[in-house]
C-alpha cells in the first residue's frame, strides 16, 4: 500500500457512543493524503462491532483481547508516515484541520509540531463553557516553559500534527508510569529543544466526560486529581533539575534572586528557589526533593549560606511548611483516597 504523508493513530477503548464520529471526522478531512491506524484495547461496550465496519476504509485495525492501558505506542510502531496525528476515540476533528496543519509544517521545516485550538464538549456534544485552556496564542520556547510552569498544560494532544521521528523520541523517553500527564511531560521536553506552532483557530472538539465505563483521564475525579498532583510534582523536579542553564535563566529571569548567577552552584540554588514557588501548592514538594539532591555538594552548601543567607535550619522550616500545607490542602479528601486505595489493595490480595 502506498505510503501517505500523514499517519493518523486512533487508540480506542469503550467509546461506543463516540467512535464513529471520531473516525468519520478523519475520513472526511479536506486533506486526504493520510493512512489511519486503529487499535481497540479490549473494549467491552460494543466499540469493536462499530470498528469492524471501517475495515476497508482504513489501513490497519487491531483488536486486543486484554486491556493494556492504551495502545498509542503500539500504533506508533506500526506507521511509516512522515507526520503523525493522534485522535482519541471520543474526540473529533473539523474538516480543514489536517489541511491547515500540513501546509504550515511543510512551509516551516524548523517547526517540530503544530497544534490547534479546540472546543470542549461533554458526552452529549454540548459545548462546555468557561474552559479556555486550549485556546492560547503562540509563544517563544522559553515563554512556553514559563507558561507551563505557572498555568499547566494548554496543548490538546488530539490536536497535534508532529514529525514522526520527533514524536517517537518523545514517546520513547516518556515516563512509562505516568497516566494523567504523559502528554504534558512531552510538551515540556519538546519546547526546550524544538519550535512548536499553534493554529489559532478551533479545528477540533475535545470531550470531557465521566459517564459510566466511558470515563476518561480528563474527567475531574478525585482519583485523577491525586495522580495528576503526584506526576506533576515529579515532572517539575526532574525538568528544572536537568534544564540547560541559559534556557533556565531566560525562562525564569524575573524569578531569579541573583539575576546573573555565575557558577553552577548558584544556578542550582536559583533552581531550588524557583521550585519553591511552584504553581501548585502540592507540587512544591519538588523543591524539597531537589534540595535533598543538591545539598550533598559542599560547594552548594556554602553557596546557600554565603550568597543567599539560607541555612539548613531555614530549609527545615520550609520543609515543615510545605509538608503541613500538603496535609492541610489534601484534608479529608486525601484520607478518603488513601482508604479507598487500601481497600482495593486488600481486595486484590484476597
Amino acid at each position: 500500500m502506498e505510503n501517505k504523508k500523514v499517519g493518523v493513530i486512533i487508540p480506542c477503548y469503550n467509546h461506543v457512543d463516540f467512535v464513529e464520529q471520531a473516525i468519520d471526522s478523519v475520513l472526511n478531512q479536506s486533506y486526504q493524503s493520510f493512512d489511519v491506524y486503529i487499535a481497540d484495547d479490549a473494549s467491552c461496550d460494543g466499540t469493536r462491532e462499530k470498528l469492524i465496519q471501517y475495515d476497508e476504509k482504513v489501513r490497519e485495525i487491531h483488536f486486543f483481547d486484554e486491556n493494556q492501558g492504551g495502545q498509542t505506542m503500539f500504533l506508533l510502531s506500526r506507521l511509516d508516515n512522515e507526520y503523525t496525528a493522534l485522535l482519541n476515540s471520543d474526540d473529533f476533528w473539523y474538516e480543514k484541520k489536517l489541511e491547515k496543519q500540513i501546509r504550515y509544517l511543510e512551509e516551516n521545516p524548523d517547526c517540530a509540531a503544530c497544534f490547534t485550538w479546540c472546543a470542549q464538549v461533554n458526552e452529549h456534544g454540548e459545548r462546555v463553557t468557561g474552559i479556555d485552556a486550549f485556546q492560547q496564542n503562540n509563544r517563544s520556547p522559553e515563554e512556553w516553559m514559563r507558561f507551563f510552569y505557572e498555568r499547566g498544560n494548554c496543548l490538546a494532544h488530539p490536536s497535534i500534527l508532529i514529525r514522526t521521528d520527533i514524536y517517537r523520541q518523545l514517546i520513547n523517553n516518556n515516563y512509562k508510569a505516568f497516566r494523567q500527564i504523559p502528554d504534558f511531560q512531552m510538551w515540556v521536553k519538546l519546547v526546550q529543544t524544538k519550535k512548536i506552532h499553534i493554529i489559532e483557530e478551533e479545528l477540533m472538539s475535545f470531550r470531557w466526560h465521566n459517564s459510566a465505563s466511558a470515563i476518561n483521564v480528563s474527567a475531574g475525579t478525585k482519583e485523577n486529581l491525586a495522580r495528576h498532583q503526584s506526576e506533576e510534582c515529579y515532572m517539575w523536579y526532574e525538568t528544572i533539575a536537568e534544564m540547560e542553564q541559559s534556557f533556565f535563566m531566560t525562562a525564569f529571569q524575573d524569578m531569579l534572586i541573583n539575576k546573573q548567577p555565575q557558577t553552577p552552584e548558584e544556578i542550582q540554588c536559583e533552581k531550588f528557589f524557583v521550585l519553591v514557588r511552584a504553581r501548585e501548592e502540592l507540587s512544591r514538594q519538588a523543591a524539597v526533593f531537589y534540595f535533598y539532591d543538591i545539598y550533598k555538594n559542599k560547594k552548594v552548601q556554602e553557596c546557600f549560606t554565603e550568597k543567599y543567607s539560607f541555612s539548613k535550619k531555614d530549609f527545615f522550616q520550609l520543609e515543615t511548611e510545605i509538608g503541613c500545607a500538603k496535609l492541610f490542602l489534601a484534608g479529608e479528601e486525601r484520607k478518603s483516597i488513601m482508604r479507598e486505595m487500601g481497600q482495593c489493595i486488600m481486595e486484590a490480595n484476597r
